[in-house]
């Protein structure tokens, strides 16, 4: 029986320095280019309902993003995350909306 080696063990190796400003440059190249490999093309959104989701998750991270930066309160950053992640919600259904609920009910007769 033979054991398995570890996930990555061939991986290259680069050098690292947080010391040193552009230490990291080549973690960073070599982590850009494993991701980009094992990349598949997107799912685009097909109605304009997931765009909108999708396009409203990405300006709240974006928002988050620029939170972070300009060192604001943690609370605005932690609270533009909570949109997108919301957003991502409504998106996959794990989110109800009353407009959501409305659509989805104003399709059925009930009680009738």
């Amino acid at each position: 029986m033979t054991q398995k080696e570890p996930r990555g063990a061939h991986a290259p190796r680069s050098p690292i320095s947080c010391s040193v400003p552009g230490g990291t440059g080549a973690v960073r190249a070599a982590l850009g280019e494993a991701v980009a490999s094992r990349a598949r093309p997107a799912l685009a959104p097909s109605q304009s309902r997931c765009r909108h989701h999708v396009a409203a998750c990405l300006d709240h991270l974006l928002a988050t993003r620029d939170h972070v930066a300009a060192a604001d309160p943690p609370e605005l950053a932690a609270a533009a995350l909570r949109a997108a992640l919301d957003q991502l919600g409504e998106l996959t259904g794990a989110v109800y909306t009353n407009d959501l609920l409305d659509r989805i009910f104003s399709r059925f007769c009930i009680g009738k």
